[in-house]
Formats: structure tokens, sequence, C-alpha cells
């Protein structure tokens, strides 16, 4: 996929998701592709927006999920678009548990659903 053409990032600062599970499904159902700026590349996360968020698992695992950034009361959270109800927004700083750290790596510029 070569992405969208009016997006400025180089090359080497964008990359392609394949959405798994359910947490976004409102927005980008299983199986969606997300074209994804690196925040290297000059993009910027913000109320709004939709962002990959790399987790750190206390076991050392990482894991990538993508939510929207919302900005309640100053303080940054991470919301799930899900008609699963087991899927629950968090806060940047306090990620939950046997989570111990929280990064935006990327912001969403663009998705394709298969046919």
């Amino acid at each position: 996929m070569t992405g969208r053409p009016d997006v400025t990032a180089d090359p080497q600062h964008r990359f392609f998701l394949r959405v798994k599970g359910d947490s976004m499904n409102l927005v980008y159902p299983e199986n969606t592709y997300i074209e994804c700026v690196s925040i290297f590349g000059r993009a910027e996360p913000s109320a709004g927006k939709r962002v990959v968020v790399l987790r750190r698992r206390s076991d050392e695992l990482l894991e990538a999920t993508v939510k929207e950034l919302v900005e309640i009361d100053g303080e940054v959270w991470f919301a799930p678009r899900s008609n699963n109800p087991s899927h629950r927004a968090f806060r940047a700083d306090d990620p939950g548990d046997g989570i111990d750290e929280v990064t935006v790596i990327a912001v969403v510029v663009a998705s394709v659903r298969p046919e």
C-alpha cells in the first residue's frame, strides 16, 4: 500500500497495521488496515485523534493498541470505541494492572477496509 498522497511524512515514518480484536470495532472493524505516521515523522497526537499506543507490560512484553486520545480535566486518556463493554478507557499516567508504561508512537491518518 502506498498510503494517502497528501501525507507529507517521509516514507520511513509511515506504516500500516492490521486491526485485530474489537476494542475499536465501531471505527475500525477487525482486519481493517490503518495507515499510521510515527511521532518521529512530525505526527502530533492531540485530543480527538486516534493513536497507536505501545504498552509495556510488567512481564516485559510489548503490546500495540489503537485508541482515541481524549482529554478530560487536563488529563490524557485513551478510549476504546467498541460495542464490547469490557473495553475501558485508561489514563496515560495510570494504564491499569499489569501495564508499566504507555507511549504514543503514531497517529492514525487513514484506514482501509476489505470488501
